[in-house]
């Protein structure tokens, strides 16, 4: 997902609640650090912080979910405390859903999902009850 591409997405002035997830291959802001000794190499120099010298520690890169917070955006995951990884292979939550502060009190629900041999990522998914929704955080886009 890119930069462009969000700035592309249609913009609802009425009602500017969202969701956005994905296969967002960045940690999450909030999770424990993983053991990325045990992380392939490709994996870790795309999802770590680069280091100043092979001595230092890998760290996870959480520029991502430094964007999501700083927009105001709710970790559904981190919500409800589930931290699972999402990748088969690896040890990272890397398949997030992120919400609008208009949808945090709808949330009900989350969950991981097996999707078996189709994929090797662990499905996500989340209910809401729309009902639930607090209107006062919704403004207009200007």
């Amino acid at each position: 997902m890119t930069l462009g591409f969000l700035q592309q997405l249609p913009r609802d002035s009425t009602n500017p609640s969202a969701s956005i997830a994905g296969d967002i291959n960045h940690c999450p802001l909030d999770d424990p650090e993983i053991e990325w000794e045990r992380v392939q190499p490709y994996n870790r120099t795309s999802r770590c912080l680069p280091r100043a010298s092979e001595d230092e520690p890998w760290r996870g890169n959480r520029i991502v979910g430094q964007i999501f917070r700083d927009g105001e955006f709710t970790d559904v995951g981190g919500y409800f405390e589930d931290r699972q990884a999402t990748g088969k292979a690896g040890l990272l939550r890397v398949d997030q859903a992120h919400v609008t502060p208009a949808l945090r009190p709808a949330l009900r629900s989350y969950q991981r999902v097996d999707p078996g041999p189709a994929s090797d990522h662990y499905g996500i998914s989340w209910e809401l009850d729309l009902a639930a929704t607090d209107t006062t955080c919704i403004r207009a886009y200007t």
